[in-house]
Order: structure tokens, then C-alpha cells, then sequence
């Protein structure tokens, strides 16, 4: 039964149904209590039906794991468990039972806790496999993310599909548009912003940066990757000493020594030349120079003994 919402902090209680209703030319259905729909962001309040306890769930999870049923996660794990395994926990199966006793020998404890191809782990693996078979035959297996997958690589097979896209990757509007809205994100919180994409840097450090990271020992250098400095994230810092260690990719950054000014770099979702990334990296770093520190540039290609030597000399130097 339901029992209300949660908007913005503030219990709606009273009548409330499930609707089918339309926002923004879609249909959609969501519960509505007392003339109030709710959001994804909201939560919904109701009895499980199976175990009668009041319950607060996300109108997203409800409505997209469970189509609205109103059961707790708790029943639902029962009731699914029943259904694949015939027991309402899995604990109560008896290759389950056995290794948490301590009684099944055949299970290793180690980093990974891995059966061995024993009777025990077999029988659990087998009414897997058949549960799995019988959810294919029944069309209810979830294999979306094959659909999904072989859906998008007939998209990519199209040759007006991959024109349409490349169009707009190169659209002159629309990266005017990116370039405003960033800068102003920019300009009404640059610390924010700053936070926001070291957080997303992937993995944080590239292949690169953490070889030459490793190679020279950094760390026991007292360097501390990817920190904020005035406006940018730099790669490596050292603030006792004042010195910045950039590591720079030879294609990313267009080592000089490489490619001339007119070179065209392409990389996904960016292409700019040589000269354009030069002015741009000169730029960086005559603003932190001006900060007071001592910036190092290190090349992909630059020789480890070298890198060594100027990172010692930089230390050791006076800003």
C-alpha cells in the first residue's frame, strides 16, 4: 500500500496511486499523492506486501527494478532466491552451509576466494547453468548489453549515421556552446571546476606519467601527483621546494624536437596544431612561474638519466 512521498525533505502523505502521465511530449508513469507527482529524485513511502513494514525507496529504483511493485529490497532478494535456488537465502544451501562452516575442504581462502572443481562448487555451478538455460527459453534472460552492443555497431555501419555524428563533433555552434557554458562554470566557481576535473581525470595518471613517476621515485621525492596550483592541475608537485614536474606525452603535447608548427594533432573529440598547443603550454607556464615555482618539463622521449639530472638539479636549486 502506499503511503506518501518525500520531496525535497518534506513527508507528502494522504492519497496516492500510481499514474500514467505525460511531461515534456513523453509518457511515463510515476505515484502522485494528493495532486503531488513524484520526481526520480524523490522518495517513495509504502507497506512491503509481503512483510508489512513501512518502507522508503527512490521512485527511480521502484520503478525501474520493480515496475512499482511495492515489495522491499528484502522480500525481493527472498522472493528471487526462491525462484533460482528454491530457498529464501542462499545460505541455506549446503555447498554454502559447508564453506562457512569450515567443513568443505575444498574451497582455498586467498586474496580471491576461489572453488576448486570439486563435487560441492559443481553442484552450485550446475543449478546455475540450468536456471540460466531455462531464463534463455523463457526470453527473460537479460542481455540487453548484447542488444545494446550489436544495435550500435549496426548504427556505426551506416555511413549518414557516422557523418551525422562527425558533423556534430565538428560543429561550430555547438562547441560555442560547450566553450560559453564552461567558461562561465569557469568564472562562477573556478575552484570547483579545478576539483571536478582532477576528479575525473582517468585512471588520474596516464601510462606515461606513471612510468616516469616510478622510474625516478618521485614519492620519496616528495612530489604528490595531480594537485591544484592557482588555475591548474599539474601533474607533479613538490610545494616544499616550490618545483612542478610536468610530464608531457611527445604527441599529445607535440614535442618540438618531432613535429613542426604546423602539425595537426587529433585526438578524440579535439584537434589543434602544434604551434596552438605550444602557445598554450607557454602560457601555463609563465603563470606558475609567476606563482614562484619551478616548473620541469619532462618529454616522453627524453632519456631516464637526463630526467634524472635535471630533477636533482632542480631540488637542490634556489627558486
Amino acid at each position: 500500500m502506499l503511503i506518501g512521498i518525500i520531496k525535497q525533505g518534506k513527508e507528502i502523505t494522504g492519497d496516492c496511486k500510481v499514474v500514467d502521465t505525460i511531461l515534456s511530449h513523453n509518457s511515463f508513469r510515476t505515484v502522485m499523492c494528493e495532486g503531488v507527482c513524484a520526481t526520480s529524485a524523490d522518495q517513495i513511502i509504502y507497506l512491503c506486501e509481503r512483510c508489512k513494514q513501512r518502507t522508503v525507496e527512490s521512485k527511480r529504483s521502484l520503478s525501474e527494478n520493480k515496475g512499482f511493485r511495492l515489495i522491499c529490497r528484502a522480500c525481493n532478494t527472498k522472493i528471487t532466491n526462491l525462484q533460482r535456488y528454491g530457498v529464501e537465502s542462499t545460505n541455506q544451501l549446503p555447498a554454502v552451509k559447508a564453506r562457512q562452516q569450515g567443513t568443505d575442504k575444498t574451497y582455498v581462502l586467498g586474496n580471491n576466494y576461489q572453488p576448486n572443481k570439486t563435487h560441492n562448487s559443481e553442484e552450485l555451478s550446475k543449478l546455475r547453468s540450468e536456471i540460466t538455460k531455462e531464463r534463455w527459453l523463457r526470453g527473460t534472460y537479460d542481455n540487453s548489453h548484447d542488444s545494446m552492443s550489436a544495435a550500435k555497431k549496426l548504427q556505426w555501419q551506416d555511413s549518414v549515421y557516422v557523418a551525422k555524428v562527425k558533423k556534430g563533433l565538428n560543429n561550430k555552434e555547438v562547441k560555442h556552446k560547450q566553450s560559453v557554458a564552461s567558461k562561465k562554470q569557469w568564472a562562477q566557481d573556478p575552484v570547483g571546476k579545478l576539483r571536478a576535473i582532477k576528479s575525473g581525470l582517468r585512471a588520474k595518471l596516464s601510462k606515461i606519467h606513471r612510468k616516469i613517476k616510478g622510474l625516478l621515485e618521485l614519492d620519496k621525492r616528495g612530489f604528490v601527483s595531480e594537485q591544484i596550483v592557482g588555475k591548474y592541475v599539474v601533474d607533479e608537485l613538490n610545494e616544499e621546494t616550490k618545483v612542478i614536474i610536468e610530464v608531457n606525452g611527445d604527441y599529445v603535447h607535440a614535442n618540438p624536437n618531432i613535429y613542426k608548427e604546423d602539425d595537426i594533432i587529433r585526438l578524440a573529440g579535439s584537434c589543434y596544431s602544434a604551434k596552438e598547443k605550444w602557445i598554450y603550454d607557454n602560457i601555463r607556464t609563465q603563470f606558475l612561474q609567476e606563482l614562484g615555482y619551478r616548473v620541469i618539463v619532462l618529454w616522453e622521449s627524453d632519456l631516464i638519466d637526463d630526467m634524472r639530472a635535471r630533477v636533482a638539479l632542480a631540488l637542490s636549486s634556489p627558486v
